[in-house]
């Protein structure tokens, strides 16, 4: 059965999502950009990125594209995020975003920094519902092409707050039990309308909890240079995704000297990554970059995906294979 956008109440006028005649959908992650410090370098980052993996179809940028308290009013973070998007103004791209925890700590509130974004052509950036928490939780369907109405794949975009998850108002912020049953929602109508779980990609700022079982118990490729920081409760976000067996990949940021990704053995369709800290602000030990992911269309409507981290010197970064230790950090990092 076709998923058509307007069965689910998403009409889309301009700034659609399609696969390209190839079948072909390219995805780049930038994360943790942290302007508000070396945001010259920074930007000269994005660029090369760019460059080097056009052409691209959508940027997704996760999260702390501030170091908000590194500024000193709100002129400063209005022409900071002017240049922030401007590389891809200027190779008329698409983007959207996710708030991190560190966004909304200068002079702009969310709801400010939201409605600047959206002023931008190539911003599919959206508020989310007002019952939600963190303002960015949105979604968007991918087209199987740009005169179809059938929707083949989707992506989710999650906000984390600055901190407090649940009943814990001093760890690191978390997605909600309200935020998931969102997510559940949608999933299951683009399910039940198609028949099958649709594919789907979910980008948010902090790790799930899973990360750090992650990376002591399975094979994981990729670098973990420190703890993992993530909520010290679970609220089960995991569980509904595998559970609606439609997300494939969730990518996210937070930690800026790990990229690895990896998968449960008893749930190898579910892919946990890092993207790979993109800016100069704030501590990194690995070559910036951003992570990408290109995603293949079947005849049947199959949707199949490659990852890579590109480095800004223009290198794919290869990512080592790491073999379980069954031990290792054992709770969530507090940042």
């Amino acid at each position: 059965m076709k998923v058509v956008g307007v069965l689910l109440g998403f009409i889309c006028y301009c700034l659609c999502l399609h696969f390209r005649e190839d079948k072909t959908f390219k995805i780049l992650q930038f994360t943790d950009l942290h302007f508000g410090t070396a945001d010259d370098q920074t930007v000269v980052a994005e660029n090369a990125v760019l460059d080097y993996e056009l052409p691209i179809d959508l940027v997704v940028l996760t999260g702390d594209q501030f170091s908000g308290g590194d500024f000193a009013n709100a002129s400063m973070q209005y022409t900071a995020w002017y240049n922030m998007v401007t590389p891809m103004v200027d190779r008329n791209l698409l983007w959207g975003f996710v708030f991190g925890n560190h966004d909304d700590q200068g002079y702009l509130t969310r709801d400010e920094i939201m409605s600047y974004d959206q002023t931008f052509p190539g911003s599919i950036s959206k508020f989310g519902s007002p019952d939600l928490p963190g303002v960015s939780n949105y979604w968007h369907p991918i087209y199987r092409s740009d005169n179809t109405s059938e929707i083949v794949a989707a992506i989710y975009f999650l906000a984390v707050g600055d901190h407090g998850c649940e009943n814990d108002p001093f760890g690191n912020g978390c997605i909600t039990t309200e935020q998931i049953a969102w997510y559940q929602s949608i999933s299951t109508q683009l399910s039940n309308a198609a028949g099958k779980p649709i594919f789907s990609l979910m980008f948010l700022h902090i790790p799930l909890t899973e990360y750090v079982k992650l990376w002591n118990k399975e094979t994981c490729w990729g670098i973990k240079g420190e703890d993992t920081c993530c909520p010290q409760i679970n609220t089960g976000l995991y569980d509904a995704l595998a559970a609606n067996g439609d997300v494939r990949v969730v990518s996210v940021g937070h930690d800026h000297s790990n990229d690895f990704c990896g998968h449960f053995s008893s749930f190898p369709n579910l892919q946990l990554c890092h993207g790979r800290k993109s800016g100069y602000g704030a501590y990194n030990s690995l070559d910036h970059g951003g992570r990408t992911f290109l995603l293949s269309l079947a005849d049947d409507g199959t949707v199949t995906y490659q990852t890579w981290i590109r480095t800004e010197y223009g290198e794919i970064d290869t990512q080592a294979e790491h073999d379980p230790r069954g031990w290792g950090q054992e709770t969530c990092f507090h940042s």
